[in-house]
């Protein structure tokens, strides 16, 4: 089985308005409790004026992964469940996670 899921859309960050074109998140089954699953994201962003001129391209953090379903419990009944699992893999980071800046000495 393969899904995609696929968002856009436009927010308002701390500074700058930007949109999501595209969020995307591809799930590939491998067996009935394994999947691999690419997720990732391109965001264009304005300037820090706030002004609603998309000038540059914000790549996000580009994440291969194993989704590994440990176990579940369905009630066909109510119609309800849940499950526990765990996601793993590297993760490809486009810009820096952490940062600082410094004032004049």
């Amino acid at each position: 089985m393969v899904e995609l899921d696929v968002e856009v859309g436009a927010l308002r960050g701390a500074d700058a308005y930007r949109t999501a074109a595209p969020d995307f998140e591809l799930d590939i089954g491998i067996l009935p409790n394994v999947e691999l699953e690419i997720d990732g994201a391109y965001n264009v962003e304005g300037p820090a004026s706030g002004d609603l001129s998309f000038d540059h391209g914000s790549p996000d953090n580009l994440w291969v992964a194993t989704k590994l379903g440990i176990y579940d419990e369905r009630n066909d009944d109510d119609k309800t469940g849940w499950a526990v699992g765990a996601q793993l893999g590297p993760m490809r980071v486009e810009r820096h996670v952490f940062d600082y800046e410094t004032g004049p000495r």
